[in-house]
Parts: structure tokens; sequence; C-alpha cells
């Protein structure tokens, strides 16, 4: 299936689906193909762009955004910061093969699209 994900500015867009990639930006499109692998602690995005223009860096750490929720506990009302797993982050990286450390880029805030489908 397909997962699509935007911007919070709604500027930009990626699709995943199987092992491809999309990125919309400017009126443009980037394709490409995309794994996933694990360095270190971080789950890292490698992009390998098959398009003739290409804005993303090859290496992205990717970690979910955090929400605040509201509970009440006891009758207390109370925040606590959740795992919010509709919004990722993807920071430029650069990788060895044991670690991965933040590079020049532009870091980018997906929201996932819900009511997608096939």
């Amino acid at each position: 299936s397909e997962e699509a994900w935007k911007t919070v500015d709604s500027m930009n867009t990626i699709s995943l689906k199987e092992s491809q990639y999309t990125f919309n930006f400017d009126n443009m499109q980037e394709e490409g193909l995309y794994s996933i692998m694990k360095i270190g602690s971080y789950n890292v995005l490698a992009l390998r762009s098959t398009s003739f223009d290409t804005v993303l860096n090859p290496f992205y750490a990717l970690e979910f955004g955090t929400k605040t929720v509201t509970e009440t506990v006891k009758k207390k009302t109370v925040e606590k910061i959740v795992i919010d797993y509709d919004t990722i982050i993807f920071t430029p990286v650069k990788i060895t093969p044991t670690d991965c450390f933040a590079t020049d880029g532009k870091t980018y805030t997906f929201v996932r699209q819900t009511g997608q489908t096939e």
C-alpha cells in the first residue's frame, strides 16, 4: 500500500510504495528507489534518485514527531508528551558503517495523509 506524506506547509509531498519514492517540490517531481536501514540507533532512509533533477539528500535519519496530549489522572488534568506516529521528521545525514551524523541540508517534517488507499 502507498504511504503519502505532506509537509506541514503543504509545499512538498513524498509517497513511498514498494521500493519506490516520489517527491513533489516546486511543481516538479523527483522519483527513485528507497531503502531503510538501521545505522547505530537510527533508522536511515537511503534515496537513489532516477530523476534528472534531485533536491533530496541521499540519506535521511527518520524519527517520529511528538505531540502533547492531555489526560485526567486521579481527577487531575496532566499533559504528557507522546510519540506522534502521524508526523515523521527527515533529517539529512552523512553515514559511516556504524554511525550517522547531521549534515547540511533541509530538514523536512511530513504529516501522514489520512484516507489514502491503494
